[in-house]
């Protein structure tokens, strides 16, 4: 991997400013520590957070595509599953991933740090406030809210409560980690909170007499990989793309294809000491956020223009000072690359889509 030639400075001065905790974190995380990065254009970083569904279920049967290595040739493919998205976003900073998959609101903290490409559709879900049920947002005013602090889930948040006609400084937020929530509010240690899956379900799965989804803000997820990456190796994140292609193939094929990729994902949360989840839980959540996506996952081309969802959340994250001022809606429009799965969709038997192979070894 090659470190980003993008200069720290400008309009990435206040966003560098907010992720200075956020990087910190990041590089003194445990889980990240024998991490070994890429040191040129051939060695391919790839670090999905691995803590949220259907993200691990994808990555994990990614990471195990013996069809991608071989098209990968003489390039390498390093895998770094992450805890959360932000950590995404300070070790793209730091030029440490070429490849990541992430929330839209991410990959819109991304397009305002670092020059990115996004090549593919891979999860289309809901950012969810839980709390108990019958309640409306308006009545959190007052309350504790369990947030992440930043990323999607807080997003989620913040939206929810515009709507309502209400502030960051009209709740109580308790800054947690999303792996606690659902633990806190059963124990009314929160009133609610606001995450991805698979949080939500966690708590709405079991108990579901008692507290309720009260609002669901739609959040697309993308593979996105680094502008320089995919000038100086396009094949490889074009074989990557292809590996995506072929594991969403592969999951719709049959049932058995989806709980043995959910066994896989069970077991790489449990590592990160994410929620505990069974493997049907986990089953239900990807079937419902990835699998009823198109049968290859592309990118809808109205999600790139101005008036588009995508759009209204770039704005939305500047005018809370979640993005930098100087921050341009061109940038994220520019990142948005359709040609990569147009190659794949038209050279199906090159790039082997319906071919699967996922039985090696994982070290």
């Amino acid at each position: 991997m090659t470190i980003l030639g993008r200069s720290i400075s400008g309009r990435f001065l206040l966003l560098v400013l907010v992720l200075g905790a956020v990087r910190a974190g990041a590089e003194d995380s445990p889980y990240y520590a024998k991490y070994k990065y890429g040191s040129s254009a051939a060695e391919i970083d790839f670090g999905p957070v691995i803590t949220a569904v259907p993200n691990a279920v994808v990555a994990e049967v990614i990471r195990r595509d013996r069809i991608l290595r071989e098209g990968l040739g003489r390039n390498t493919l390093r895998y770094h599953p992450l805890d959360k998205g932000p950590d995404a976003v300070a070790l793209m900073l730091d030029g440490k991933l070429d490849a990541t998959l992430q929330s839209d609101i991410t990959m819109l903290e991304l397009a305002a740090a670092v020059e990115i490409t996004n090549v593919a559709l891979f999860k289309e879900n809901f950012g969810v406030v839980v709390a108990r049920k019958g309640q409306a947002i308006a009545e959190l005013r007052g309350k504790r809210v369990g947030t992440p602090g930043g990323g999607a889930g807080h997003f989620t948040l913040l939206q929810a409560l515009d709507q309502a006609g209400l502030r960051d400084a009209d709740i109580v937020p308790v800054r947690m980690e999303v792996r606690d929530m659902p633990a806190a509010l059963l124990a009314g240690r929160i009133d609610a909170f606001s995450a991805f899956e698979p949080a939500p379900s966690t708590v709405l799965l079991k108990h579901g007499d008692r507290y309720a989804a009260i609002y669901r803000h739609r959040s697309p997820g993308y593979l996105i990989v680094t502008r320089k990456i995919r000038k100086e190796n396009p094949e490889a994140v074009t074989q990557l793309a292809a590996a995506l292609a072929r594991a969403v193939n592969w999951l719709r094929r049959d049932r058995n294809n989806l709980q043995r990729a959910s066994e896989w994902a069970a077991q790489a949360i449990a590592t990160f000491k994410g929620p505990q989840l069974t493997v049907k839980e986990i089953m239900q959540m990807t079937r419902s956020s990835l699998l009823e996506l198109r049968e290859v996952p592309q990118m809808a081309r109205p999600d790139a223009e101005s008036n588009s969802l995508i759009a209204r959340n770039f704005r939305f994250l500047k005018e809370h000072g979640r993005l930098p001022a100087s921050a341009e809606w061109n940038s994220v429009h520019q990142s948005f690359d359709f040609g990569v799965m147009s190659e794949v969709l038209s050279n199906r038997k090159r790039y082997r889509i319906d071919t699967f192979d996922y039985e090696m070894p994982v070290d």
